[in-house]
């Protein structure tokens, strides 16, 4: 059986399907201020890095356009940690 994933692009579901429905009967049991200490605090950092990432993917070209930038934008490697992000422009490559 073929394993199929899906990418949400909206911020709110996004949230949800990651932090609050698989949890709804532990915030149900525990409340939700203990929830949020236990299940979303911890991987808050790296869920916002995620989510800062995908920003920048879409504004680069965006402001690139607006502030008549001639250099193209391109990906950065990411580090072992996924809230380790670098954007560089091939003009700062090749300086």
């Amino acid at each position: 059986m073929r394993e199929v994933r899906y990418r949400l692009l909206d911020p709110f579901l996004r949230f949800w399907f990651r932090f609050i429905y698989p949890h709804t009967s532990l915030i149900a049991q525990v409340g939700a201020h203990r929830a949020v200490t236990q299940i979303i605090q911890p991987e808050l950092e790296a869920y916002f890095g995620l989510c800062y990432e995908a920003l920048c993917r879409e504004a680069l070209p965006l402001l690139y356009e607006k502030e008549k930038v001639s250099a193209r934008a391109l990906k950065g490697g990411r580090k072992k940690r996924p809230e380790n992000v670098r954007i560089h422009t091939l003009d700062e490559l090749y300086e």
